[in-house]
């Protein structure tokens, strides 16, 4: 036999709810009740809407109340409180016949409740009580404080009661006497089984505390001078009051009102090392994002705290010489994941934090040593704007003391990945400058490497790609495989979960790798397939990760060169050995791309090159990525004063960039050709004959040639370019007449146009001479009337090189059939698997 047994009651029975303080069940909460004698504990998943229900019943209840309506109910155990609080006010009252009546009332209690006192009291007809006798009134406070503690919870309940009744001009008197008894609250400040109603009198003692602190202006200053200073030297009372701090100004809202009084109020507790505890709250807060994972943090639940805590420590880190160096780690970390996030009131206050550590290192070193000076240097570079615009700060008003609709609300674009380098490369330098020895800065760029490898390999999209950009700029040095292990893995994942809207994970482990790769020791497993990790995702063809690919090719292939991989085996012997283990993706992905990297491998690089060129953002880093493979492959070619055949992709890539920046003389001396006299400055309207000095050594070479350069020609921008490019061509009809055949038609369309319509006599000269040298020919007139576009692309498919006739292009279309970006990002995926096997 069974029933079920219900408790009722009604919402005016409850006095409080709150969380649980101790580690364990987050779900667990307690509800206070019979005027906080009991208390019972609940557990739910729902706990947060079941206080937030609670609570707001609570408030339409009091709300609906008539207004002289009071619940105050006096038990017996509250009377020595509750008189002693009544005596304590009115000794302070201007009313001489109040004071005395109070000091009798002050004698009858300690007689009948047997007071402590010392032989300090004693009742006289007559007595005359001073107005001023706040010295007596302190005096008797700090005593009975000490000797009747028991009475703390009741006595500082009713002084609530009493200031609301009390004149302005004596609440500051007033604090001078609560002031003794707050010490004793560190007996009821810890949440427990026997302690329920005692803590939860003592939240609702410091709730008031800061309701004074937040409504009252008048007395702010005494509250800080008297209540807050006493409460930095209860050390047990930090937590929960931080707690309360936190809660009430999340409340508020970042910005409020409440949250910037009690920001300015931690710094009176900030002796009690409270900086730590908030830093590390909001570490935690920031970690704790990854259990429901936004893609920004701005739009997560938590991102209230976190701006309300970054305010608090903006405000603690003004000349904390004493915690500077204890949590600048942590502080670095806090930086990353959250710099540039957020509205100016966020992204100021991080911003000011950082400016004070920084100020705040250099008031502990001597002005005679060198980091000194470097520090005030690096204080001097952060508020100039180029720095400023680092951290989100472009507008005038972006001060961390200007709070208005504005700053709350102008919300930035994510910031460029590349922007957070050069932040962790700053904070980098500041942990080095500001650290009293080599050892410290090393535990500090330990302990740092530590937060952030902990956030990197959790998943969370809004804060894991900076992460792994602070990784990067750490794991610099003693990188092993183990850890490029799982950079590799993180990478495969966020592969196969490829977004072409957002790719920012991939970016940055990318960039993580590109700083590791440079510091890779030669027997590292990883080194020589990472050359082929960087070519595979620029094969990918989105263009946002264009530069991180790229950037990682360049710090491969220098690397290798400078570890002397390539002085006994041309470039092209060395990574195509590497690539055997990856044959069957790499090919797969080959194939879907249209490039061909085992027959002729200098066409398939600058054909997955080649689109590169074609955007402002990418040209740059493009080009020197050619150069830089030009450079190392052409230490092995055969012949001098020739451009060998295995050079040939680069070289021809880079010609008509050569030409439109005037520096053709240089591309020419960087293959060896030296005999030929160039004149740079006259590049604009002269063509210096190429053919004489290419190996070409089949007709097979001689397609891809043509076709790179008629690829190149469609996505040309100068005149400089165009004319080099059809001369070029020119060149080749005559020499190459059964291979100009296959792509003559698809070039009828541009020369007629220009012919019709072009003002440039040098373009129109070399575009005439293509049409001659086609009528001139009988084999390639007759070639040239018979073939298809069809047939370039077929002899180009046959040879794995179907892609080379689109390489300009941004990206693979994928309503002409071609496969599409997220198919050849999955097959990145699978032979980033193959690497890590």
């Amino acid at each position: 036999m069974s029933c079920q047994y219900n408790d009722v009651y009604h919402i005016s029975e409850l006095d409080d709810i709150s969380k649980a303080h101790s580690r364990g069940d987050d779900g667990e909460f307690f509800i206070i009740y019979e005027d906080g004698t009991m208390s019972m504990t609940f557990t739910s998943p729902k706990r947060d809407q079941i206080i937030s229900a609670i609570a707001k019943t609570k408030q339409r209840f009091l709300s609906s109340k008539p207004p002289n309506y009071s619940s105050r109910v006096i038990r017996p155990n509250d009377v020595p409180g509750t008189l002693l609080t009544m005596a304590m006010f009115n000794l302070s009252s201007h009313d001489s016949a109040l004071r005395l009546a109070s000091y009798n009332l002050l004698c009858a209690l300690s007689d009948t409740f047997k007071f402590d006192t010392g032989n300090q009291l004693l009742s006289a007809k007559g007595l005359c009580i001073p107005t001023n006798n706040a010295p007596f009134i302190r005096r008797m406070s700090e005593m009975l404080a000490r000797t009747e503690s028991h009475l703390t919870l009741e006595f500082l309940t009713e002084c609530f009661v009493g200031f609301q009744k009390t004149p302005k001009t004596q609440k500051p008197r007033c604090l001078e006497f609560v002031s003794p008894w707050l010490s004793n609250l560190a007996k009821y400040c810890r949440s427990s089984s026997d302690n329920h109603a005692g803590f939860a009198k003592t939240r609702e003692i410091i709730k008031g505390l800061i309701d004074m602190t937040v409504n009252e202006p008048e007395i702010y200053e005494a509250m800080q001078d008297i209540i807050w200073s006493r409460v930095e030297e209860i050390d047990a009372l930090v937590v929960l009051v931080l707690d309360l701090f936190i809660t009430e100004s999340m409340e508020g809202g970042i910005g409020s009102v409440q949250a910037e009084k009690l920001g300015d109020t931690l710094v009176t507790l900030s002796s009690v090392s409270i900086s730590g505890k908030v830093i590390s709250r909001l570490r935690k807060v920031i970690a704790k994002t990854g259990l429901k994972p936004m893609r920004q943090l701005t739009d997560h639940s938590s991102w209230t705290e976190i701006g309300v805590l970054v305010r608090f420590c903006m405000n603690l880190s003004f000349n904390d010489t004493k915690d500077v160096l204890n949590f600048l780690p942590e502080v670095c970390h806090i930086v990353t994941l959250l710099v540039a996030a957020g509205a100016s009131v966020v992204r100021s206050a991080v911003h000011g934090m950082v400016t004070n550590i920084v100020q705040a290192l250099a008031t502990t070193i001597p002005a005679s040593e060198p980091n000194h000076a470097k520090l005030l240097d690096l204080l001097q570079e952060l508020s100039e704007n180029k720095f400023r615009m680092l951290f989100g700060l472009s507008r005038s008003y972006s001060n961390s003391f200007v709070i208005s609709p504005e700053t709350l609300k102008d919300f930035n674009e994510p910031m460029p990945l590349s922007w957070l380098e050069n932040i962790c490369r700053a904070l980098m330098e500041v942990i080095e400058l500001g650290s009293p020895s080599n050892d410290a800065a090393n535990a500090a760029r330990a302990r740092w490497m530590g937060l952030v490898t902990s956030t990197a390999f959790q998943f969370n999209p809004a804060i894991q790609p900076r992460a792994f950009v602070a990784l990067g700029c750490l794991a610099r040095e003693e990188v092993d495989d183990d850890l490029l292990y799982q950079i590799l893995v993180a990478l495969r994942g966020a592969l196969a979960m490829f977004v072409e809207s957002d790719c920012n994970l991939i970016a940055s482990i990318v960039m993580c790798l590109t700083n590791i790769a440079a510091n890779l020791p030669a027997e590292s497993r990883y080194l020589q397939h990472m050359f082929w990790l960087g070519l595979s995702i620029v094969e990918i063809g989105h263009v946002p990760l264009f530069i991180c690919a790229l950037e990682l090719l360049q710090a491969v292939l220098k690397v290798l060169d400078a570890q002397g991989f390539f002085i006994h085996e041309t470039l092209d012997e060395v990574l195509l050995r590497a690539r055997t283990p990856l044959l069957d993706v790499a090919k797969e992905l080959d194939e879907s791309v249209g490039l061909n990297f085992e027959t002729h491998f200098s066409f398939g690089v600058a054909g997955a090159l080649l689109k590169g060129l074609k955007h402002p953002s990418t040209k740059t880093i493009t080009t020197d990525v050619l150069k830089l493979i030009l450079q190392i492959a052409v230490k092995g070619a055969p012949q001098p004063d020739m451009v060998d055949v295995r050079v040939m992709g680069y070289f021809a890539a880079l010609l008509p960039q050569a030409a439109r920046n005037m520096v053709l003389k240089e591309l020419l001396q960087m293959v060896g050709i030296t005999s030929m006299e160039v004149n740079d400055a006259a590049l604009n309207d002269t063509y210096y004959k190429m053919f004489d000095y290419l190996v070409i050594p089949d007709n097979t070479t001689g397609l891809l040639l043509v076709t790179l350069v008629v690829t190149m020609l469609q996505n040309a921008e100068t005149e400089s370019e165009r004319l080099f490019l059809y001369a070029f061509l020119a060149e080749a009809a005559v020499a190459l007449p059964e291979v100009f055949a296959l792509v003559y038609e698809s070039l009828l369309p541009k020369m007629n146009q220009i012919i019709n319509s072009s003002q440039v006599v040098p373009i129109i000269d070399a575009v005439q001479s293509i049409i001659f040298a086609v009528v001139a020919d009988p084999v390639l007139s007759n070639a040239a009337a018979n073939t298809q576009k069809a047939s370039q692309l077929a002899y180009l498919t046959e040879l794995g090189f179907a892609g080379l006739m689109d390489t300009g292009a941004p990206g693979f279309n994928p309503n002409n059939g071609r496969p599409t970006v997220q198919k050849h990002a999955l097959l990145v995926s699978e032979l980033v698997e193959r690497i890590i096997q």
